[in-house]
């Protein structure tokens, strides 16, 4: 699932190529499994000017409970 009204950028080579579709007038939250990866991707884009933020424990997995977006019971569109 994702969180209502997310834009999915699939992580790794060529990721760069949809950073343009992304505002450069608001923040942007980043969020991936446990918000390892998203702290990757919040770097690379503030490097470019964006000012974004990972999401803290990424949308949350059994293993990192009860951080986590689906952990706290949030919202989750599938």
């Amino acid at each position: 699932g994702h969180i209502k009204g997310a834009v999915n950028i699939p992580w790794g080579a060529g990721m760069q190529q949809y950073f343009g579709q992304l505002p450069q007038d608001k923040k942007i939250v980043v969020y991936c499994y446990t918000g390892q990866t998203a702290g990757q991707t919040v770097a690379g884009l503030r490097m470019l000017g964006y000012d974004a933020v990972s999401l803290n424990g990424g949308m949350g997995t059994p293993a990192n409970e009860p951080y986590g977006w689906s952990n706290k019971g949030y919202e989750v569109v599938k």
